[in-house]
């Protein structure tokens, strides 16, 4: 399977090869329902207002509802928009990367697709971000960008040079992306640089916990960085 999620009393998991999506009740480990088969999905579900929300190979979005397992919504993100990491929710909106290197928004109310932005170079196979007031993704380039949700239009972009970038996070006025090991850390608002620090050669999307910034390494570490951080 390749993700997790609990809520509600439920532990909700997805096979990788067909997109199947099952709840299984916390307690007892009884099998609740199993969705229908969606197509190979390679990236983790996000769970919200009562749905469990992921992208797939066939460039699809789905929301599945977690009372039933029916299928709620399915949005066509388009030709060559094959999905390989998470979709990030946000009330009626769903944001995810793809093959393209674009980055598409569907309406799971509606069933429509509401934007894409096309800004993006090589393919873009981390989570988006997603704030009230930006959409932040980064692509196989290195390069940051930072997009109005409600219309996909491109706010700002900032070059880090590098080439293999994780999923960023938004951690208030900052937006923390880590790319080829190294953390940098950007205005929210315009996408200025403010701090970068070099870890190691890979490290994991970043948590934020308490005012502190944790990842793992490449050689085995959890690593925070904060207030009163010896780092």
């Amino acid at each position: 399977w390749v993700g997790g999620e609990r809520a509600a009393g439920q532990v909700r998991v997805m096979a990788e090869d067909d997109g199947v999506v099952q709840a299984i009740e916390a307690a007892r480990g009884r099998k609740l329902w199993v969705a229908g088969a969606t197509e190979r999905t390679d990236g983790h579900m996000d769970v919200s207002d009562g749905r469990v929300v992921f992208g797939n190979c066939a460039a699809k979005i789905f929301a599945v509802d977690v009372g039933s397992g029916n299928i709620a919504a399915s949005v066509s993100v388009g030709e060559g928009c094959e999905m390989a990491d998470g979709v990030a929710v946000q009330g009626e909106h769903a944001y995810a990367g793809n093959r393209s290197g674009s980055v598409a928004c569907v309406d799971l109310k509606q069933e429509t697709l509401a934007w894409v932005n096309t800004n993006g170079v090589g393919g873009t196979y981390s989570t988006p971000a997603v704030s009230d007031s930006r959409v932040i993704f980064c692509g196989e380039s290195g390069t940051v960008h930072g997009m109005a949700p409600e219309s996909g239009e491109a706010v700002w972009a900032s070059d880090t040079g590098g080439s293999e970038p994780v999923s960023p996070v938004i951690a208030g006025a900052d937006v923390i992306a880590p790319v080829d090991g190294t953390l940098y850390g950007f205005s929210l608002s315009d996408g200025a640089l403010r701090w970068q620090l070099a870890i190691g050669d890979e490290v994991t999307p970043p948590a934020i916990i308490h005012n502190m910034i944790v990842v793992g390494t490449d050689d085995g570490h959890i690593v925070a960085y904060g207030v009163g951080s010896k780092e």
